[in-house]
């Protein structure tokens, strides 16, 4: 696969959904402050994937499924869960 497939591929909309995970995700962390509601579902699948990382939920079990955070993540959205590193600045040389 050429690189700039796989970077198209990435950016293809979202067309796997399970909305009961979904919506499970949604009250899980509606609870704890995360504002979910009313946002196109590719904004929603990056705050709540943006949640389970910052609360440290990835391996912890999610409700009585028997998945954990990230196996409930990509049989919802179809893809895993990731972290992706920030891009920094270069250093300034003075």
């Amino acid at each position: 696969m050429r690189p700039g497939r796989r970077i198209l591929r990435r950016m293809q909309p979202l067309t796997h959904l399970d909305r009961d995970i979904e919506l499970e995700f949604i009250r899980e962390f509606s609870v704890n402050g995360e504002l979910l509601k009313g946002t196109n579902v590719d904004d929603r699948r990056e705050r709540i994937r943006t949640a389970i990382w910052t609360n440290k939920l990835e391996r912890s079990p999610f409700r009585d499924s028997g998945m954990n955070y990230g196996q409930a993540y990509e049989c919802c959205y179809g893809r895993p869960i990731e972290m992706r590193a920030t891009v920094r600045p270069a250093a300034r040389v003075s």
